[in-house]
């Protein structure tokens, strides 16, 4: 993001632009610098041959007792020989060879606290050598399960993203700039610090010592490998794949992979009939992933979970009954003892493959984190009232946004902060000031800090387990309006107009909505001005909270408005208004329901959180279940939950009514 600095001050904020035109010319050149490196021909091309273990001992042995002269005459020599490869695309900033790649320290000193891969293996190797993605629109999502590394957060975003299958080829940009088919190579965009940045990777996937794939995959790998190849992509923007595991927040996946505002709410916050209707308007505009609540579904016999991904896909009414669509990568014979409702299903939806209408009672029960993301930076090519047609006459002053309709549904304002000198800490959060001329005007914000899955520095690899999560400054967000005899005081610094910088602001001011408080990267904070008038929004960190040198802003409307950055809000006062205010909350977030002494806020961090469950597909532990259940009972033995052992060491008992004894042959009633 280009900066124009400010001689004058100490702290400066900048105003800043979406970069996606930029972004796309930079990965056109990426894939034709990669395919003037790379023909994907057959090439003769030579090498060295290894010597095998019997070459090797027979080495150690003539060195131990062999003559100098027999030794010289034995010892292995390299031959060179010559075979027909591929001249695919091999990522050497990202090489597997020797799984540098997987570490996020100095190599393999983790090695006991880290799996590592045995060997890597091309997706044109393993089967998948098509689309990367499912092109049927209308075709129900993929499962999406977590391989070796401690990242359920990143699945679960995925699986989230995935219910709209648009989202998915935004990532791959329609496969455009890649060229999987001849080179085995993939270019992926993300959105970090307010910008849009691309990655090249080649289809090198981990597998372990029985050739199993290490990455997320979906329930089609290796035919539509795109969770691994996103994942990977993720793993190279953070440097290591390592970076990427010891857990971390969906909120922040979701926006590295959308460029949309993510905050998080629980559902003991809101009542059904307002989380329904809540779903109901926003659901084409937003995706909403969800925590399976595992106390609450032991309670009611369901075997469920909670390192499942899950996420909201639909929302319909029967009979003047809300009923919520869920998918969920859980086994079947999970999902089978879920409420079942007597609503008709999508073609090709049902719960064998993870959908399930909820009521939603039930949903608010069985599900607790409701992890949400505003499609800001999407072009769904929607004509919601939110993404009402552009007139022609706006066209010239419309902001465009960094997705990919240049006339797209959201006006877009950008401010970042690039302190070298003095970084932000509690003492100088920053304060906005913003007009709305119209009513009835939208306006959903981001304050991003530093990510801190990016290894700054070798000490700060050093000062942590590489395979920890690091803690983020906790941010508040919270958007107040202005009373009439508010009074400002505008800078005379030259320059200062340009970014329409206010020195200060003195005067009272009533808070109208805040974001969610937790020691997250993003805040996101989502209000309705319904009247027009002037309000401020203040961004505040804990006392003692730890400093960090970048930040970026973001702010949307679906209507013009004015942005200023005030150098100095300490003078403004927060009262009751005493009457309605001019601007309502518009989004769940940042309305927390305080219950107990022990819950405050921030909220407490969890080193834990979005762990998950390492190897929980269907080939882990429900195929080592069926195999000793195989091994012990044969394919047609009653099958049964063991209690224990009956008519010697190999007997076994059952819950049937009737007892095998293997050994014996004999039924006993």
């Amino acid at each position: 993001m280009a900066r124009r600095r400010n001689e004058h001050h100490y702290d400066f904020w900048y105003e800043g632009k979406n970069n996606w035109e930029e972004n796309k010319l930079a990965m056109a050149a990426t894939k034709a610098r990669i395919e003037e490196e790379f023909s994907g021909d057959q090439v003769d091309r030579p090498f060295f041959v290894q010597p095998t273990i019997v070459d090797k001992a027979k080495d150690a042995m003539f060195r131990e007792m062999g003559s100098p002269q027999t030794m010289e005459n034995w010892h292995f020599k390299n031959e060179m020989q010559s075979c027909l490869v591929t001249d695919c695309f091999w990522d050497i900033d990202f090489q597997p060879d020797n799984n540098l790649s997987w570490y996020r320290g100095h190599g393999a000193e983790t090695f006991e606290e880290f799996r590592q891969p045995v060997s890597w293996k091309r997706l044109s190797e393993l089967g998948g050598v098509g689309t990367p993605y499912v092109l049927n629109e209308s075709a129900p999502p993929a499962k999406v399960y977590q391989g070796s590394l401690e990242n359920f957060y990143l699945c679960q975003a995925i699986y989230a993203v995935s219910m709209k299958n648009k989202l998915v080829r935004d990532i791959f940009a329609e496969c455009q700039f890649c060229s999987y088919d001849r080179l085995g190579m993939y270019m992926l965009r993300f959105y970090k610090n307010a910008q849009w940045t691309h990655v090249a990777i080649d289809d090198h996937m981990p597998l372990d010592k029985e050739n199993k794939p290490m990455c997320c995959r979906s329930e089609m790998f290796p035919s539509f490998p795109w969770p691994s190849i996103i994942e990977k992509a993720y793993a190279k923007l953070h440097k290591s794949w390592e970076a990427i595991s010891g857990g971390g927040s969906v909120e922040e996946a979701l926006t590295d992979l959308t460029g949309g505002t993510s905050g998080r709410f629980h559902t003991t916050d809101v009542a059904g009939d307002r989380l329904w209707k809540y779903f109901s308007e926003l659901q084409d505009t937003t995706i909403w992933a969800c925590g399976i609540n595992e106390r609450e579904c032991s309670k009611r016999l369901i075997p469920l979970g909670a390192h499942y991904t899950a996420a909201v896909y639909s929302i319909t009414q029967q009979n003047n009954v809300p009923y919520i669509g869920v998918f969920t990568s859980a086994p079947f014979s999970a999902v089978k003892h879920f409420p079942m409702c007597n609503v008709p299903m999508p073609q090709g939806f049902d719960y064998t493959n993870g959908f399930m209408w909820l009521r939603v009672d039930d949903f608010l029960q069985l599900f607790d984190a409701i992890y949400e993301c505003r499609l800001v930076n999407s072009d769904l090519s929607l004509s919601e009232p939110l993404y009402r047609p552009i007139l022609q006459e706006e066209k010239q002053q419309r902001r465009p946004t960094p997705g990919y309709d240049a006339d797209g549904p959201w006006y877009e304002l950008i401010f970042a902060y690039d302190g070298q000198e003095r970084p932000i800490s509690a003492a100088n959060t920053p304060s906005f000031l913003i007009d709305v001329p119209e009513d009835n005007t939208v306006l959903i914000f981001d304050a991003g800090q530093i990510c801190k899955r990016y290894p700054q520095s070798d000490a700060d690899a050093k000062s942590k387990p590489d395979n920890c999560r690091h803690e983020q400054a906790p941010m508040l967000l919270r958007f107040f309006e202005c009373s009439g005899e508010m009074k400002f005081q505008v800078a005379d610094v030259p320059g200062d107009a340009e970014y329409m910088a206010t020195a200060s602001a003195a005067g009272e001011i009533y808070l109208v909505h805040m974001s969610a408080w937790a020691a997250t990267r993003d805040a996101m904070c989502c209000v309705k001005v319904l009247r027009p008038g002037r309000y401020t929004l203040l961004v505040s960190m804990p006392s003692g909270s730890e400093e960090f040198s970048r930040m970026t802003f973001r702010c949307y409307s679906d209507k013009k408005v004015g942005m200023r950055w005030l150098k100095s809000g300490r003078n403004m006062i927060t009262v009751n208004a005493g009457m309605p205010l001019s601007a309502i909350p518009y989004s769940l977030t940042g309305i927390p329901r305080i219950d107990e002494y022990r819950e405050h806020l921030p909220r407490m961090f969890d080193e834990d959180e979005g762990k998950g469950r390492t190897r929980n597909g269907p080939e882990g532990w429900q195929l080592q279940v069926r195999q000793a259940l195989d091994s012990k009972w044969g394919e047609d033995e009653p099958r049964g939950r063991f209690l224990g052992t009956f008519g010697g060491p190999e007997g076994g008992g059952s819950t049937n009514s009737v007892e095998h004894n293997l050994k014996g042959g004999c039924d006993v009633m």
